[in-house]
C-alpha cells in the first residue's frame, strides 16, 4: 500500500471513500441508478465484500485489474521515458527539508531526464 491514509478533505470536497489494500475481483454498472458496484477481497483480512458508489477511481497501477476488469484493451509502448521512484523516511529528512517540500511540488528538466519531487 503505497498510499495507506486518504490526505484530509478541503471543503467542497464532496464524501469520500479511500479504500486502501483492496483487491478488486469485479465490477459491474447499473446504468439506470448511475450506480458501480465493485467486488473486493480486502487483502489484509481475506474478507469479501461489495461497494457501490456513483463514482469509483481504481488507482491500480500499469497493469490495472480494473481497465481489465472494465473491457479497455490498452496496447503497451514504450513513451521514451522511465519513471525512476525512491523514497526517503521523513525521518531521515533534516527539518528545513521537511519545510521546503512540505505542500509544494519540484519539476527539473536535466539532459535527457526529469525529476519530480
Amino acid at each position: 500500500m503505497t498510499v495507506p491514509q486518504a490526505p484530509e478533505a478541503k471543503p467542497g470536497d464532496g464524501r469520500a471513500e479511500y479504500r486502501s489494500g483492496m483487491l478488486v475481483t469485479g465490477l459491474t454498472y447499473d446504468g439506470e441508478k448511475g450506480e458501480v458496484s465493485v467486488q473486493c477481497t480486502d487483502t489484509r483480512t481475506g474478507n469479501e465484500e461489495t461497494v457501490v458508489s456513483g463514482m469509483v477511481i481504481g488507482a491500480d497501477g500499469i497493469h490495472s485489474t480494473v481497465r481489465h476488469l472494465m473491457g479497455v484493451s490498452v496496447r503497451k509502448e514504450y513513451a521514451g521515458y522511465i519513471a525512476w521512484r525512491g523514497t526517503v523516511p521523513e525521518n531521515m529528512l533534516a527539518p528545513n527539508t521537511l519545510d521546503f517540500f512540505k505542500d509544494r511540488m519540484s519539476f527539473v528538466r536535466a539532459d535527457g531526464t526529469y525529476f519530480v519531487v
